[in-house]
């Protein structure tokens, strides 16, 4: 008794298979008919911090020649920066690099007529202040700025004195590079000091600024002068540096 053992035999093993002794030959045609794919695990939903990274995975029951992620349906995602699509033998991984809020959505994966669907979830990470406002005291006239650094990059904030809103203007210049923000108060007056405060959703950073008044100077003293009696053109002159609403007397 003569046997032939296929192990683990896969479709391409089909074919016609002899056994030949001498010039005696036998023949028979083996046929291997495919198992369909399936999920042996499919995907999870996750929850992901924002900013980490998040992995979606799943099992096939068998190896294949590739498989194909998608995002909300219809949009094919590619490896890249952000996507990194990786199959070991039947272990299929996605992972989401630096997620946002807005990388929460469906994801899918695709192989033949089959697929497995998940949902990624970003936990927006609350906005703290990592350098806070600082009290800045200035002479008038000089410009003054009021800077502070948030935990992240890209969310908004707004600048208020005493409570009111301010507006970017030719008084009141706003920047902000990254998670750094900046207001510049231009030729401060007694007149702006006050609270300053940097509000960011819940958050909230405050400082005083004060700006000291400038006494008004005489650049140039008065000068004594000879003139005959009924002239008109004796005076007395003298230039004074003061601010404005400041007052000069004659005495």
């Amino acid at each position: 008794m003569l046997e032939l053992l296929i192990w683990k035999p896969v479709p391409e093993d089909s074919g016609l298979y002899s056994c030949v002794c001498a010039d005696q030959r036998t023949s028979a045609t083996v046929k291997i008919n495919a198992l369909p794919v399936t999920f042996k695990q499919k995907l999870r939903s996750v929850a992901v911090e924002e900013g980490g990274t998040a992995a979606l995975r799943c099992e096939l029951s068998k190896p294949v020649p590739f498989v194909e992620w998608r995002r909300r349906g219809n949009e094919v995602l590619t490896h890249g920066e952000k996507y990194h699509l990786r199959q070991r033998d039947v272990l299929m991984e996605l992972r989401i690099f630096e997620v946002t809020p807005e990388d929460s959505d469906i994801y899918t994966c695709i192989c033949g007529d089959i697929e497995s669907t998940a949902t990624l979830t970003v936990n927006i990470l609350p906005v703290t202040f990592r350098q806070k406002l600082r009290n800045v005291q200035v002479e008038e006239g000089q410009s003054v700025s009021l800077s502070c650094e948030l935990s992240k990059a890209g969310v908004s904030v707004q600048w208020r004195l005493a409570g009111d809103l301010l507006q970017s203007g030719e008084k009141f210049q706003m920047k902000q590079r990254e998670a750094c923000v900046e207001l510049t108060i231009r030729e401060a007056e007694p007149e702006d000091s006050g609270v300053y405060s940097c509000v960011c959703r819940e958050q909230k950073t405050k400082a005083t600024v004060k700006v000291i008044a400038v006494p008004a100077t005489f650049r140039m003293s008065l000068k004594g002068v000879e003139a005959e009696e009924g002239s008109s053109d004796s005076s007395l002159r003298a230039v004074q540096e003061r601010r404005p609403g400041a007052v000069a007397e004659r005495r």
